[in-house]
């Protein structure tokens, strides 16, 4: 009886062995694939709690195509910013950042947009005087708040006129150029923008615009001042276009380049943070 007791108690204990030899056999041949199972469970975990966060983080940008199309209208389809400035603009390479610039060029932008504002060519604009009131409004829309200061400023960046300091005077609270105008050349040249779209990426704004360059074309026999020759690069390498009307050029847009301003948000405004020029 004894005997068969312990045979017993052998063939269970062969079987509990034979059991973990086996369990343990399973688990070496599949441990990497159920580790890998676990990582991706761990990882899908935590890419579902970062997109909560992210939610969380960038709400949704309200109006954002008012809000676009907005600066795009005030300070970029009337050439208030890039004309005659893209290689100072850009001269670090494709982007521009309005960090890099100084605060003589931030002024000096927003001087040069509330002079051709409201010029007039048959009254000339020499001593031309802006309200301190007008010019902060306009550079809070352009630059925001930070680094404003109504004091004279050297005009680095100042479309069609001579450079020199722009005197603020404190008695009447104006900001006063009397440097001589140097004149805005033959009007040969000039820069054409579209719309495009306009993207919410994380918090900011992404403004996409096409842009072409145009100069007055005169392959023909009569010249015509009203047809162009339209390009798609500044330095007028690659015609896309010859003989066109130069205030209709959406029919050429995906041969155009695209600008992509990017817009961050200031208070209540989205002022420009940084121009990108793409091919």
């Amino acid at each position: 009886m004894k005997k068969e007791v312990n045979s017993v108690l052998a063939i269970v204990l062969i079987l509990i062995v034979s059991l973990l030899l086996i369990g343990t056999i399973i688990f070496i041949v599949n441990k990497d694939d159920l580790l890998k199972h676990k990582d991706n469970d761990i990882t899908n975990d935590n890419k579902a709690e970062n997109n909560v966060i992210k939610e969380e983080k960038y709400s949704k940008i309200e109006n954002l195509d008012t809000v676009a199309k907005e600066f795009y209208d005030n300070f970029i389809s009337s050439n208030y910013l890039l004309l005659f400035n893209y290689n100072n603009v850009f001269k670090n390479g494709n982007k521009f950042n309005v960090n890099d610039l100084s605060f003589d060029e931030c002024m000096s932008i927003v001087y040069s947009y509330v002079y051709h504002k409201n010029y007039n060519s048959s009254e000339g604009f020499d001593n031309f005087e802006v309200s301190e009131e007008q010019f902060k409004s306009n550079y809070i829309k352009l630059f925001g708040v930070k680094d404003y200061k109504k004091q004279t400023f050297k005009s680095e960046f100042y479309y069609c006129h001579g450079n020199g300091n722009i005197v603020y005077d404190n008695n009447s609270n104006k900001f006063i150029d009397k440097t001589t105008p140097a004149g805005c050349g033959s009007g040969i040249y000039s820069e054409e923008y579209l719309y495009d779209k306009a993207e919410q990426v994380e918090d900011k704004i992404e403004l996409y615009v096409k842009v072409g360059y145009t100069t007055p074309d005169t392959s023909g026999t009569i010249v015509d001042a009203s047809k162009k020759i339209l390009y798609s690069d500044y330095d007028m390498k690659n015609i896309v276009a010859s003989g066109i009307d130069a205030n209709d050029i959406s029919q050429y847009k995906d041969k155009l380049n695209t600008l992509i301003y990017t817009l961050v948000k200031d208070n209540n405004n989205y002022v420009l943070e940084s121009i990108e020029a793409v091919k």
